[in-house]
């Protein structure tokens, strides 16, 4: 059994790769390229601004994501900490169905 689903896992991994490849365009790539820096974006960063301000609005976006990661990774470590298992079960599919059919 095994000897049979390697190869197919490996074409679906190649067809897969050659799908983003080919279906993705560049516009399209840049579209999501600007979705996904403005989700995690508190300041934006300009041309216009002085080095020391980019600078400063740059470690404040840093702090958000770092934050936020550390505030999730608490947050579930405490569900399971308290045996929260159905919670940390609906998360577990909340965050696959994003993953599957949003991203």
């Amino acid at each position: 059994a095994i000897l049979i689903s390697c190869p197919l896992v490996s074409i679906t991994m190649i067809l897969s790769a050659l799908a983003v490849q080919f279906i993705n365009t560049p516009q399209s790539r840049r579209m999501a390229q600007q979705q996904l820096t403005s989700t995690y974006t508190v300041f934006d960063i300009d041309d216009d601004s002085s080095t020391g301000e980019n600078l400063a609005r740059s470690l404040v976006n840093t702090l958000v994501i770092v934050s936020v990661i550390c505030a999730m990774t608490f947050l579930i470590v405490l569900l399971y900490k308290f045996r929260c298992m159905k919670l940390l079960l609906g998360y577990m599919i909340l965050s696959s169905t994003v993953l599957f059919f949003f991203l």
